[in-house]
This record gives C-alpha cells, sequence and structure tokens, in this order.
C-alpha cells in the first residue's frame, strides 16, 4: 500500500502508532463510496448523499454544466 501511495505521489510514512482521530473516505471506480472513523475520536459515519445539480435548479451559479455533489457526514 505505501508503494501503490507514493508511486501516486503521496508522500507517506509507516508509523507504529498513531494519536488523534482519522477518517476515511474511498471513492471506487463503480460509483460506491465507504467511509470509515474512528470511534475513540466520538465520531461516528452516519450517512452520504449523492445529488446531481443542473441547469434551473438554484444550485448552480451562472449556468454552470451540471456537476455531482457528496456529502458525508462523520
Amino acid at each position: 500500500m505505501l508503494a501503490a501511495l507514493r508511486d501516486r505521489g503521496y508522500d507517506v510514512a509507516a508509523v507504529g502508532n498513531v494519536g488523534g482521530g482519522m477518517d476515511a473516505i474511498q471513492f471506487d471506480a463503480d460509483g460506491t463510496i465507504t467511509g470509515a472513523t474512528c470511534w475513540r475520536a466520538h465520531r461516528s459515519p452516519i450517512g452520504g448523499g449523492f445529488a446531481r445539480m443542473g441547469r434551473g435548479s438554484g444550485r448552480t451559479r451562472g449556468g454552470a454544466e451540471p456537476r455531482s455533489a457528496v456529502c458525508l457526514a462523520f
């Protein structure tokens, strides 16, 4: 995993212990979104949503092309 991340340009390091809370969101090629969070930091993944925003929806500025939005709550 570390080598794959380095190959993609990420600066990563293996450590023995990590302090504090951590969250992760994975976006798969098929559109699946998976989230995880650290229970020790008093956070819990509670939901997610997907919205397609387009012209006339009142959610774009200046007639911009439709785009997608993802909202995840932790």
